[in-house]
């Protein structure tokens, strides 16, 4: 385990959940989008929280919408609402083999280190059929940000053109707001080439 897995398994994490309480209907019209974009029916998120987006991607259409988080607490919640959650991290994906229609993460890899993110990055292409999503913070290059008190627990980067060096293309980006739901962020959603 490396030290942010281990800060995001502890008390850091569930102060996390605490403090993160997401209202699903403001995402809907974005989890639409996507559902409507990459005709998934199938969809594994990395690092799914409370379940919030895979509710959501079900609500949309997604037939089967899997995750996985590494908070235990997380996972608990999100199988008390019915989610089929398993406890891991961003290299759980590759096991799969390439099994879903998309593979996505929302706020996740910018808390994966220098050390890690590519071998991350990697396990999530691997998991997917056809479609990677990330929504992410952005900066064209990787920048380092001190996160509530925490060095070493974000980093914001340019993940679509890192997906891009992975074999996949850009099919939409764009930015989402408060009002949409999410923090100031960056979504590109990614197809395989």
């Amino acid at each position: 385990m490396n030290e942010q897995e281990a800060l995001w398994q502890g008390q850091f994490g569930d102060q996390y959940l605490d403090r993160n309480i997401v209202d699903p209907v403001l995402r809907q019209p974005f989890w639409n989008l996507i559902a409507n974009s990459t005709g998934a029916a199938t969809a594994l998120e990395v690092g799914c929280s409370r379940g919030h987006n895979l509710l959501a991607l079900k609500a949309a259409g997604v037939r089967t919408a899997i995750g996985i988080d590494i908070n235990e607490r997380a996972v608990w919640e999100s199988r008390a609402k019915g989610l089929l959650v398993m406890r891991g991290n961003a290299l759980m994906a590759a096991l799969f083999g390439p099994a879903f229609d998309l593979v996505f993460t929302v706020g996740v890899l910018i808390h994966i280190s220098p050390e890690e993110i590519h071998s991350s990055m990697a396990a999530i292409a691997a998991g997917s059929k056809r479609f990677v999503l990330s929504v992410e913070y952005e900066a064209d290059h990787e920048t380092e940000v001190e996160y509530r008190g925490q060095k070493l627990a974000l980093w914001k980067r340019s993940y679509g053109m890192m997906y891009r060096q992975r074999g996949f293309k850009v099919v939409d980006f764009g930015d989402l707001k408060k009002e949409d739901g999410f923090d100031d962020c960056r979504y590109w959603l990614m197809e395989r080439t």
